[in-house]
C-alpha cells in the first residue's frame, strides 16, 4: 500500500517512548509498503537524523516546528473560546497543514496513519473513515488523573481540558476506520465511551527489541544505586520524579545513607536548581540508557498520572532489573509481571518496598534474569510485526 503517515516529531533520536515505538513500526511497516513520513522538525535538529530514519525505506517530509508556539497564551485563549482541546490547538501548524494537503491532493495513498491524537485534526473528515489512528494514551484519563495531584490552581483548568479532549476521543473513534491502542484496558473504555467503535480496535501492546536491551555483564554499583529513565521534560514524567524526589528518596536514604539515585533523561534546569545531593545523578539526554540501567541494582516507576504502557519498564526489565512501581504505572502491563514489578502507592510504602529489595540482591539477581526471558515473549519484536502485519493485511483487504 501506498501510506501517508502524519506524527508530532521525526521519531530520531529515540528519546522518548512514541518514538522508539514509531521507529519500530515503520522498521515492520516499510517492508512491503510505500511510506511517506509528516512530521515536526525540532529546532535542535542535527544533520543527520532525517537520513536516520530514511533508511528504514520511508521518505521523510519534515517542517521546522516553530519555537514558541506550544506554549502560546495566544493558543490557551483560543482552545478557551472554541471550546476545542489546547491538547490539539497546540500542535496545528500551517505550514505542515498546507504540505500534507498538498500531498494528500498530488498522490494517491491508499491508507491515512495518524500517530498519536493530537495529528488527527490533520485529517479530512470525509477521508477518516479510511484512515488509521493511533491512540498512545487515552489522554482524558491521563488529565483526570494529573488532576488529583497537581497543584491547586491548575486543577479547575485540567478538569475543563480532560473533558473537552474526553468528548474529541469518542469522536474521533467513531469517525476512523481503524483505531490501534497499546492495551486492552484502553480498548474497553473506548468501547465504552465510543459506542460501535469495539470491532475497528485493535490492542498492539509496544514492544521491546530484547537483543538491543540486554545486559553485557558490566559490574553492578559497589552501592545500592536504583534508576529512572524518561523524558522528564513531559509533565507526568515529571510530576512522577518530583513526587520521587521529594517524598520517597529521603525516606530511603534516611535508611541507607550510601544509596544514589540515576535520573536518566532530559530534566527541565528549573527542577533541579535546588537539588545539590550528590547521591542523586543528572545524567541529561543521553544516547545509550543500557550502561546506566546495568548499573543499577533496582527500577522505580513512580508515576501518578500514567496512562497507556510505560515503555521505559519495559526497557529495565529487559535489561534484567526487577522495579518498584505505582499501581497506576502498572496498568496494562500483563499480569504475569508482578513477580518482578513491586506496586506501592504511598511514599512510605514505596520507600519501604524498595530498600526491602536492595537488601536481598540475590533476590533481584535471580527474578531479573526471569523477567528478561518473560518481557522477550511477551512483548518481543516478532509478536508485534506479526500484529501490524495482520492489520495491515486486513486493511488492505477491505480497501481493495
Amino acid at each position: 500500500m501506498k501510506v501517508a503517515i502524519i506524527t508530532e516529531f521525526l521519531p530520531w533520536p529515540l528519546d522518548n517512548a512514541p518514538k522508539i515505538r514509531l521507529f519500530e513500526e515503520l522498521k515492520v511497516l516499510a517492508d512491503g509498503n510505500f511510506i511517506d513520513l509528516f512530521c515536526f522538525l525540532p529546532p535542535d535538529a542535527e544533520r543527520g537524523w532525517v537520513d536516520e530514519v530514511e533508511s528504514l525505506g520511508v521518505r521523510v517530509f519534515a517542517v521546522p516546528l516553530r519555537t514558541g508556539r506550544m506554549g502560546s497564551l495566544r493558543l490557551k485563549v483560543k482552545a478557551l473560546v472554541s471550546g476545542r482541546p489546547y491538547y490539539i490547538s497546540k500542535w496545528f501548524d500551517g505550514s505542515l497543514h498546507d504540505l500534507f494537503t498538498d500531498r494528500l491532493r498530488s498522490e494517491a495513498y491508499d491508507l491515512i496513519h495518524v500517530d498519536l491524537m493530537q495529528m488527527a485534526g490533520y485529517v479530512p473528515r470525509e477521508r477518516r473513515g479510511n484512515s488509521l489512528l493511533v491512540m498512545h494514551n487515552l489522554e482524558h484519563v491521563l488529565l483526570e488523573r494529573y488532576a488529583r495531584v497537581a497543584p491547586l490552581w491548575m486543577r479547575p483548568a485540567i478538569k475543563r481540558e480532560s473533558k473537552v479532549v474526553r468528548k474529541l476521543e469518542a469522536e474521533l473513534c467513531s469517525d476512523f476506520g481503524w483505531i490501534v491502542c497499546m492495551t486492552h484496558l484502553d480498548r474497553a473504555r473506548i468501547a465504552e465511551h465510543a459506542p460501535g467503535s469495539t470491532s475497528r480496535t485493535v490492542a498492539i501492546p509496544t514492544c521491546v527489541d530484547t537483543e538491543y536491551f540486554k545486559p553485557e555483564g558490566e559490574d553492578k554499583s559497589a552501592t545500592p544505586a536504583v534508576a529512572m529513565t524518561g523524558d522528564f521534560r513531559w509533565l507526568p514524567t515529571r510530576d512522577g520524579l518530583m513526587w520521587f524526589l521529594g517524598e520517597v528518596f529521603p525516606r530511603m536514604v534516611e535508611v541507607d545513607p550510601d544509596l544514589c539515585f540515576y535520573v536518566i533523561g532530559p530534566v527541565r534546569a528549573k527542577d533541579t536548581r535546588s537539588i545539590s545531593d550528590e547521591r542523586i545523578v543528572f545524567t541529561g539526554l543521553v544516547g545509550d540508557v543500557r550502561p546506566y540501567l546495568e548499573r543499577c541494582w533496582l527500577f522505580v516507576n513512580p508515576m501518578r498520572a500514567a496512562a497507556g504502557i510505560r515503555t521505559r519498564l519495559l526497557h529495565a526489565l529487559a535489561m534484567g532489573l526487577c522495579a518498584v512501581s505505582t499501581s497506576v504505572g502498572f496498568e496494562g502491563l500483563d499480569e504475569s509481571l508482578r513477580r518482578f514489578i513491586w506496586c506501592e502507592d504511598a511514599a512510605e510504602s514505596f520507600a519501604e518496598r524498595c530498600l526491602t529489595l536492595l537488601r536481598d540482591r540475590e533476590l533481584l539477581e535471580s527474578r531479573g534474569r526471569e523477567a528478561r526471558e518473560l518481557v522477550g515473549k511477551l512483548y518481543g519484536l516478532d509478536r508485534f510485526r506479526a500484529t501490524w502485519l495482520d492489520l495491515y493485511e486486513t486493511i488492505q483487504r477491505r480497501l481493495a
